[in-house]
Order: C-alpha cells, then sequence, then structure tokens
C-alpha cells in the first residue's frame, strides 16, 4: 500500500564556523536554532573546517564569550561535526575574498549540497555558486520550515 506521505530528500547543508561560534554565544539566537535543528537536514564538512572549527573552539577568547551551562555546549557541538559527512573536496576554487573560505564552498560542491549557511559577509556576498546557495541563519531556518511544517493543533 503506497504512503500518503511524500518522501522527500534531506536538504544537504555546509555550516560556516561563524554559525557554529555564534551559537554558542547567542544560545537562543538563529544559530543555535540551526544546531538544535540539525536532525532534519545532512551536514557535511571537510577535514579543514574541522581543524578550523576544533581550533575556534578551544580557543581561550571564545570560552570567555560563552555560558558553559547554556542550552548548546562546545561538547554537542563537537558530536555533532563528528557524526556529520566528513568530505575530502578534490576541486579547489578562488572565489571569496577571504581565501580561508573557500573551503566552505569547495566541501558543499564535493558533497553536492543545496547550501552553505553563514554569516560571514565574505561569503554571503557571493549568493550562489553553481548549484549552491549562500544563505544567513534566518534565511536558512524558513527554507527548513517550509520543508517541514510543524503540524497545528
Amino acid at each position: 500500500m503506497p504512503s500518503w506521505k511524500s518522501e522527500r530528500r534531506m536538504v544537504k547543508v555546509v555550516l560556516d564556523t561563524v554559525i557554529i561560534v555564534r551559537a554558542l554565544i547567542k544560545p537562543r539566537g538563529y544559530n543555535s536554532e540551526i544546531i538544535k535543528r540539525v536532525n532534519e537536514y545532512a551536514l557535511f564538512v571537510s577535514e579543514d573546517m574541522l581543524k578550523e572549527a576544533v581550533d575556534v573552539l578551544h580557543r581561550s577568547s571564545l570560552k570567555k564569550k560563552y555560558d558553559p551551562s547554556g542550552i548548546i555546549a562546545i561538547s554537542d557541538i563537537l558530536d555533532i561535526l563528528s557524526e556529520a559527512t566528513l568530505i575530502n573536496p578534490s576541486h579547489k576554487v578562488d572565489i571569496c575574498r577571504d581565501p580561508h573560505d573557500n573551503k566552505f564552498i569547495e566541501c558543499a560542491i564535493a558533497a553536492g549540497a543545496d547550501y552553505v549557511v553563514s554569516g560571514d559577509e565574505d561569503l554571503l556576498v557571493i549568493k550562489e555558486y553553481g548549484k549552491v546557495k549562500i544563505v544567513t541563519a534566518d534565511a536558512f531556518l524558513k527554507i527548513l520550515d517550509s520543508l517541514s511544517p510543524k503540524q497545528k493543533n
């Protein structure tokens, strides 16, 4: 018997490190909501992205800015990143004003991702590269909401 539910492909996503850091600093904002809703999309990371995230997450300056007893802890972020699909991009790009940000687009292309979610203007100004759209946290939450509308009581 066919199901009445339509099977939808999970949206494929790459998160910029800025999203992760802001989720820790402001645990009730758009960025933390994206982290909390990680089961609603397929997350992809590269080794370069993981190295950057781990480096940033262990900086003492970051630890001074967030409440370790907050909604999202560094250990939660590390758990989420460890569960993401690891991609080894073979194609290099040189499109970002900040060359360090190219790794997010490279990962997205290799993963066949739909979106790079960022709070970094150096990425956001690009808007789209190939089939990859570069969007803000707020815009991505609206996309998630449109893909999985909440049930009404």
